[in-house]
């Protein structure tokens, strides 16, 4: 990939860089440094919700329109790894303490 592409886009922070000709001014008049985002720029934090009840999970995407009953290893939070529930956390924390090797394959 050519590494002056126009098109390159930039991972780290989730923007496509814009190159401007006239001094670094966007076409709103705004300087671009305002209008990255992403993770560094606190737009999209990454988020790991602990639930209690597995049953609350319905409460974590309100447009999300899962089954109250549904269980909690098939609801998309899970499914995305944005949400764990207390039994799983200590499954990982026993498993890492008492064998440590394999800590390295959750990485």
């Amino acid at each position: 990939m050519n590494r002056d592409s126009e098109f390159q886009f930039d991972d780290t922070l989730g923007f496509y860089p814009i190159r401007q000709k006239g001094g670094g001014i966007s076409p709103l008049g705004s300087p671009l440094s305002l209008q990255k985002k992403g993770a560094r720029f606190g737009t999209n934090v990454p988020m790991i919700t602990e639930l209690v009840n597995d049953s609350n999970v319905q409460f974590l995407d309100q447009d999300d329109d899962d089954d109250p009953d549904t269980e909690l290893y098939l609801t998309q939070p899970f499914a995305c790894g944005t949400a764990f529930a207390i039994s799983v956390l200590d499954s990982l924390m026993s498993t890492v303490n008492f064998r440590s090797q394999s800590f390295i394959r959750f990485e």
